[in-house]
């Protein structure tokens, strides 16, 4: 019997489903909502799910990890191995309605998806895609209906060969997209970072894009509106309207960008440079709330100072454990002192 509404798991064992492609190839027509939580472990996937057709009937499909991703390598959180050509998820869904994909990752296996995500549906629906990892395929997200809303942001798109883009747009985007991370996109051919193959109105902003073999942003000119975005060529300064993008930024932003580490460096351009987009939403890849805003998914973290109480022995400054009177005897006890970011440990 098809699954219509009610709450699911994914699980490598004891789940309602055990594989990505069985839960989306069960789905019906909506009689409800529909939500999905996925166990945080690593799956392989050998068969793709097929097109998501059905009617959501005003009803919303939330797909979400028992916990989020910890990294930004592809490493932790809900993985899921890919070792065929297909699509991911592609939605051509009927009838209005919400679909929310968050916190999933998705890592290229032993073949390559020419599309890992694509949106063709006609519906007039609200696409959610955030704080997701595309490690690997070809063209992370293909946005072909102008239909939907989407709402793309903190995701982080990286390692993308072939006919790469990180995001291909063929329509007028109703939505936003948003402080996205998309690193070495390269390839047989000369793709794109965001790539738009339609001459219509969209908003790109708070979007980080280094090192992709053709152009960060591309085919923005006529009438997409760029601000504060960031490309390590000239391209986030070619979009028709808009302000603040910043260009030649050829320096790596990174903490690790060897090792896949995409979080920000203290003093990197990125860090401040973003626009405020909290009527939009207030957090990032970790979910943490934006205090101030940084370009790309990942938010700067600055770091927890640490203090260690030493005492002088005669001879040299020591650590020392603090040490209370309780009445009748002195015991250890731990210190916290009190700053700006909050109660901090001493050791």
């Amino acid at each position: 019997m098809a699954l219509t509404a009610g709450n699911v798991t994914i699980k490598s064992s004891g789940g309602t489903y055990s594989t990505w492609a069985a839960f989306w190839n069960d789905l019906g027509n909506l009689t409800g909502n529909i939500s999905c939580c996925i166990d945080a472990g690593a799956y392989t996937e050998v068969t793709a799910p097929a097109t998501v057709t059905e009617n959501l009937n005003g009803y919303t499909i939330h797909v979400y990890p028992s916990a989020f991703p910890t990294k930004t390598d592809g490493t932790t959180g809900a993985r899921f191995t890919c070792n065929y050509t297909g699509y991911f998820l592609r939605l051509n869904n009927a009838n209005a309605g919400t679909i929310i994909v968050e916190g999933i990752t998705f890592l290229e296996g032993t073949s390559r998806s020419a599309y890992v995500m694509r949106f063709d549906t006609t519906a007039v629906v609200t696409i959610k895609i955030r704080r997701c990892i595309v490690k690997g395929g070809s063209t992370a997200i293909n946005i072909y209906s102008g239909s939907p809303t989407y709402h793309i942001y903190n995701n982080l798109f990286f390692n993308q060969a072939a006919s790469a883009n990180g995001i291909w747009c063929n329509i007028t985007l109703n939505g936003f997209i948003s402080n996205n991370t998309f690193v070495d996109l390269s390839g047989t051919n000369t793709w794109d970072g965001i790539a738009f193959n339609v001459n219509g109105a969209s908003t790109i902003e708070n979007n980080l894009v280094h090192n992709a073999k053709g152009a960060d942003f591309s085919s923005v000119g006529t009438a997409a509106t760029g601000n504060n975005n960031s490309s390590s060529d000239a391209t986030a300064d070619d979009f028709k309207y808009g302000a603040n993008n910043r260009i030649n930024k050829t320096t790596s932003p990174f903490k690790g960008y060897d090792a896949d580490d995409f979080m920000l460096l203290a003093g990197s351009d990125p860090v401040g440079n973003g626009k405020n987009l909290s009527a939009l939403f207030t957090d990032d890849f970790f979910g943490l709330t934006r205090s101030t805003w940084d370009i790309g998914a990942c938010a700067y973290i600055a770091p927890v100072p640490t203090y260690i109480l030493k005492a002088w022995t005669g001879a040299a400054w020591a650590p020392c454990a603090l040490r209370y009177y309780t009445g009748s005897l002195f015991s250890t006890k731990q210190l916290k002192v009190y700053t700006s970011i909050g109660w901090i440990k001493i050791d």
